[in-house]
């Protein structure tokens, strides 16, 4: 077969291109279309043309917190459900609260550790509280965000270690992303506690992955012991295999204590996160969290409007020296099938490839990598 190098120059936005490469990848005419190319191409297609190969290895698709987009987050039934679509592993957020009856604690799939504050974590709380999570609710991504007590009970918006299971329960929940904040329109889902989901994982799902994404006070070892002691347990209760267990926090004495109560068996990361319109390569690197921190694992995002390019730049310098030193990379989080054909273009010719993926619609992503020829 005989490939047409027009149809690249015609193509108009950055999708058509990467799916003309992605067309010449699996007819197999790849490599002579590139060579057939005139040497004046439009802008817009030469700056698209390092991306044109696609790395060979197969990222593992994470569902972020479940799949998100049609269940509601960090619950049993967005988790079963990512899993049915082909998520090799769900990233969940994972606090304490008390237990009951007695003075112990019990981890829990809920992300907020504090109903809202002053603080950036009060201050992030809140957003989702009122829908406006970037990247997330103002894109339609998610069907429900979180809702909190009014601010009048103050008694119940205490962080989340202070409050008893029930409670949380009870006056913590979801409602739909459109409804209006002072009068949610409440979604019947039940915040789950990482005993019940560790209990899922076997019932179909044993060869599947759980990203924990520890959310701890800092300076509360006797908190930081309970999480690893609640981790333990439910691992040891269902079988699960701690090397499928990945343990995330952004604070290196907060992970540097939960792997030392939870010991070598288990995989760990440290967040490298690009935070804020004006953040740069310089501001995060996975590799440099990996090494200082000593794990094989590494990963790296944006959050609220970080830039893609800086993103693709931090992948394309900590790429190969993750893969030299026997590291590997979880990008996150990324929805959006162009930037992910971007990343695995830049992987088809830097260190090898990206390793893992974080997205909200991993069925979606699971047929992206289909289309590319790499499925799993």
């Amino acid at each position: 077969m005989t490939p047409d190098p027009t149809k690249l120059v015609h193509a108009g936005s950055e999708a058509e291109i990467l799916a003309v490469f992605d067309a010449w990848h699996l007819d197999g005419t790849l490599e002579a279309a590139l060579a057939a190319l005139p040497p004046a191409l439009p802008p817009r297609v030469a700056a698209l043309l390092p991306y044109a190969r696609v790395q060979d290895k197969v990222p593992l698709v994470i569902g972020h917190r479940g799949d998100p987009t049609n269940h509601v987050e960090n619950t049993l039934a967005g988790i079963g459900s990512a899993f049915a679509q082909g998520a090799d592993a769900v990233e969940l957020d994972l606090l304490l609260v008390r237990e009951d009856q007695g003075e112990g604690y019990v981890p829990v799939a809920w992300h907020d550790p504090v109903p809202g504050g002053l603080d950036v974590p009060g201050l992030y709380a809140m957003l989702r509280n009122f829908g406006l999570e970037p990247r997330v609710y103002a894109d339609d991504l998610f069907r429900a965000r979180p809702t909190t007590p009014p601010l009048w009970r103050r008694s119940l918006r205490r962080a989340s270690h202070e409050l008893r299971l029930s409670e949380l329960r009870a006056h913590y929940g979801y409602a739909e992303v459109k409804s209006w904040p002072m009068f949610p329109r409440r979604l019947a889902a039940e915040i789950p506690t990482l005993p019940q989901i560790g209990a899922l994982v076997p019932a179909g799902y044993r060869d599947r992955v759980l990203f924990l994404d520890t959310k701890l006070p800092a300076g509360r070892p006797d908190l930081h012991r309970a999480m690893a002691e609640g981790i333990a347990a439910a691992v040891a209760e269902h079988g699960l295999e701690p090397r499928r267990i990945i343990v995330g926090n952004g604070d290196d004495a907060i992970l540097g204590a939960l792997r030392s109560h939870l010991g070598p068996a288990y995989r760990y990361t440290f967040d490298a996160m690009m935070v804020g319109p004006f953040a740069t390569r310089a501001d995060a690197s996975a590799h440099a969290n990996a090494t200082k921190f000593g794990t094989d694992l590494g990963d790296v995002g944006h959050v609220f409007w970080g830039s893609d390019e800086e993103l693709l730049a931090i992948v394309a310098r900590d790429l190969p020296l993750m893969h030299a030193a026997g590291q590997a990379l979880v990008v996150w989080t990324i929805n959006d099938e162009t930037l992910l054909r971007k990343l695995m273009g830049l992987g088809g010719r830097v260190g090898g490839g990206i390793d893992m993926v974080i997205t909200d619609r991993p069925a979606a992503f699971r047929d992206r990598l289909r289309r590319m020829g790499r499925s799993r």
